[in-house]
């Protein structure tokens, strides 16, 4: 495992953070997609302010200067992540509730 940084737009920070898209547009929610796929990374673990930044990360899908955070990212190189589970969220639930 290791960790990758990218700087891209702050205004994302709350969908890549937690999944939460509002203020974006629909547009904008599939540039972030895509930008991650692009780069073959799942969501950040952390951010931190990278200031107004020309040439991020992401101008290939957000072109124009901007305030910009330094995302974090974990990258597992084909090794599945310890804390991964694959089961329905459901089933692991049910797990872990004592009856």
């Amino acid at each position: 495992m290791r960790t990758e940084l990218l700087t891209a737009p702050a205004h994302w920070s709350s969908y890549l953070i937690n999944q939460d898209d509002t203020g974006l547009t629909a547009k904008e929610v599939q540039d972030v997609q895509q930008w991650l796929m692009e780069n073959e990374l799942d969501f950040p673990v952390s951010c931190e302010d990278a200031g107004f930044v020309r040439n991020h990360d992401a101008s290939n899908y957000y072109d124009l200067a901007c305030d910009c955070q330094t995302y974090t990212f974990l990258v597992f190189d084909g090794e599945q992540p310890i804390f991964f589970d694959a089961r329905p969220l459901e089933e692991i639930l049910e797990d872990s509730i004592p009856y």
